[in-house]
């Protein structure tokens, strides 16, 4: 029997990085890195999860303009794949986000998507969000809150071969 994937929760911000435009390194960066967990999560060795309330968020991140038909479109096709977990937001879920709000001072928003990764017990709130990075305020959440890092290793092309430098190097 294969093992259960690891249960790891989005934040919208993380999905937002999939369609952000531009050219900085750093959305570059999270790009990158959404792209490889997805990866992960299609291969079977994570399940993402998420807040059925992302669908909203992430429609229009905060100080970023809403994403345009096509890209809303494939945002709502992501939940619809078998890797990826909506958790509907009910009346405990609610009342959980209510407590995280005040104790954490975080927008109802984010305090829904915390409630949700709680209530899931997933193992980890992958996030983006600076407000979920204030350390001092952060330091007693009740799940660990980290950026998303993938750290598998890349794999290399087998067509390609070493440069001549590359080879006197490994000598």
């Amino acid at each position: 029997m294969a093992p259960k994937p690891r249960r790891v929760y989005w934040d919208a911000s993380v999905f937002l990085s999939l369609f952000q435009k531009g050219s900085t390194p750093d959305l570059e960066y999270q790009r990158e890195q959404a792209i490889h967990l997805l990866e992960e999560a299609r291969e079977g060795e994570t399940l993402i999860i998420t807040s059925t309330f992302t669908l909203a968020e992430a429609r229009r991140g905060e100080g970023v303009p809403p994403l345009p038909g096509e890209e809303h479109a494939t945002l709502d096709a992501f939940f619809k794949h078998s890797y990826i977990e909506a958790v509907p937001v009910d009346r405990a879920i609610a009342e959980l986000a209510a407590d995280y709000g005040e104790r954490f001072n975080l927008r109802p928003a984010d305090a829904v998507q915390l409630a949700t990764a709680v209530r899931v017990n997933a193992s980890v709130f992958l996030t983006w969000d600076r407000n979920f990075h204030r350390r001092e305020a952060m330091k007693d959440a009740p799940i660990p809150i980290e950026e998303p890092k993938w750290t598998g290793a890349k794999q290399l092309a087998l067509e390609e071969t070493p440069t001549d430098d590359e080879r006197e190097q490994a000598e």
